[in-house]
């Protein structure tokens, strides 16, 4: 430890180093541990790429969610293994942000899980192909973590699931490996606001929720989402019809500044969070007023749902108001005279912008009314080139392309029975039913059908929108746009 001190001392000219959160320059020494870790990666990845340069190295979960910063590791491929419950849900973010790194990737499903004081179990078919499913939806490379005995032997049961399971992705490897993205809804995944709010030195605590309420939002909306961090999105802002930012408060200068000049030239941005009118005075089109509101209701539908706080108050200068705040219920009676959201149009773009946090209330709840409430603040950015799913909110779509085709890719999240925390076994993923699909393209394609599984399709193009209309969907099948 006081070596790593007088590191640290070396390094920053701080002359003593802090003991535990809240202390003087905590945030310098976490950053500082933080590079020890990745000068450890290059000084090992270097070493065997000077032995061998084929040989392609890896760091469990180095870049992925939990490490948003750029790449400065020489690290080949990135990689991790999500939890063994629940694991599609772990992939559904890891796998949208890895995919926007650049680099080789691939994911990890446990064959077998464990609930409670149980011993473990292993996973039925259906459970595993919708974990891979989300993860090759996405481009990536699946693999699959099973247990020997203990003499080496392998479980020839075992062999027979994970047979089944290797035929289902090698079946759709054509349609899914090394796809790349068809920019539609992009979500910043800010490496500033995520170690500022994280548990040291690379775990969650709460900094990831207000993202992924975000990309769960905006997914079960209909949309197709990637997660960006800082630099990727100053990279490529401009190619995104939609760009989301939740609840990121306090971004870099140059970050705020490009949001400024996409919407001017165009872009819809929508922004979530008790300082967007503090901070984003001119995109937003208000200003803060005194006070806050610790916690409240939004209308959504023909109803009302809870929507904790804070909500800064506003007085507006140039937006809108799209939804007022209630201190109460009845949407007609209990305005607590400040909106929730508001619309400004600002340039050639638009901005909504909610003003409380409203995406890390939904990853937290999930209710069905927010939910609701944040589409209808998606739809009023007016994105005319966004692809967008009619049906279950349980379906996950993901508009990817290759080779000259665009393969709109479907993964059905839901499941038969129930999971609970004492259920976390999927044993039947059931027919999602109908729905169908609108897509902003130019000219009438020559072929459009649904592969790999064969599935009832019936497709118009009108006006430059194809509307395709999908008789069903089991776990994971793929429109292909010729």
């Amino acid at each position: 430890m006081t070596a790593n001190w007088n590191e640290f001392k070396k390094r920053t000219n701080i002359d003593t180093a802090p003991t535990k959160p809240g202390q003087p320059n905590w945030d310098a020494w976490l950053a500082f541990q933080r590079d020890l870790f990745v000068e450890h990666v290059t000084k090992y990845a270097n070493a065997v790429h000077a032995k061998n340069p084929k040989v392609m190295v890896c760091s469990n979960w180095m870049y992925s969610v939990r490490q948003p910063e750029p790449m400065v590791a020489p690290v080949d491929y990135v990689s991790g293994d999500f939890d063994p419950s629940f694991g599609a849900d772990r992939a559904c973010a890891e796998a949208r942000f890895i995919a926007s790194r650049g680099k080789p990737w691939d994911l990890m499903a446990w064959s077998f899980l464990r609930t409670g004081n149980q011993g473990h179990t292993t996973k039925p078919v259906a459970q595993l192909c919708q974990e891979l499913s989300v993860v090759l939806a996405q481009g990536g490379a699946v693999f699959i973590y099973d247990q020997p005995q203990r003499s080496g032997r392998l479980t020839s049961w075992h062999q027979d699931i994970l047979a089944q399971v290797a035929a289902f992705c090698r079946k759709r490897k054509d349609l899914c490996h090394k796809t790349a993205t068809i920019p539609q809804v992009a979500v910043l995944h800010s490496q500033t606001f995520y170690y500022r709010h994280n548990d040291p030195l690379f775990n969650f605590a709460s900094a990831n929720q207000p993202m992924e309420g975000a990309l769960h939002a905006a997914l079960e909306n209909g949309f197709s989402v990637d997660i960006l961090n800082e630099d990727a999105l100053l990279a490529r802002m401009n190619e995104y019809p939609v760009v989301i930012v939740p609840e990121q408060e306090a971004l870099p200068q140059k970050v705020a500044d490009a949001l400024r000049a996409y919407v001017q030239t165009g872009g819809h941005l929508m922004l979530s969070g008790a300082e967007v009118a503090a901070q984003y005075a001119d995109l937003a089109g208000a200003a803060p007023a005194e006070g806050e509101v610790q916690s409240g209701w939004v209308a959504a539908d023909n109803g009302c749902v809870a929507a904790a706080g804070p909500w800064q108050k506003i007085k507006i200068t140039s937006a809108i108001e799209f939804a007022p705040l209630l201190n109460g219920q009845e949407p007609a009676l209990n305005l607590a005279g400040t909106p929730a959201a508001t619309v400004n149009r600002v340039g050639q773009g638009v901005v909504v912008a909610v003003h409380g946090p409203v995406f890390r209330d939904y990853y937290q709840g999930h209710y069905p009314l927010l939910r609701r409430f944040i589409g209808d603040c998606l739809n009023a950015l007016d994105a005319s080139k966004l692809i967008c799913v009619d049906g279950p909110w349980w379906i996950e779509m993901s508009a990817r392309k290759k080779d000259g085709r665009m393969l709109i890719q479907f993964v059905n999240r839901s499941c038969s029975g129930y999971t609970s925390p004492s259920r976390h076994v999927v044993e039947n993923v059931p027919d999602a039913g109908p729905f169908t699909v609108k897509i902003p393209i130019e000219a009438k394609p020559k072929r459009c059908y649904m592969a790999p599984d064969e599935t009832g399709l019936e497709w118009t193009w009108k006006d430059g929108i194809l509307s395709a209309h999908v008789a069903g969907l089991r776990i994971h099948n793929t429109l292909v746009i010729e």
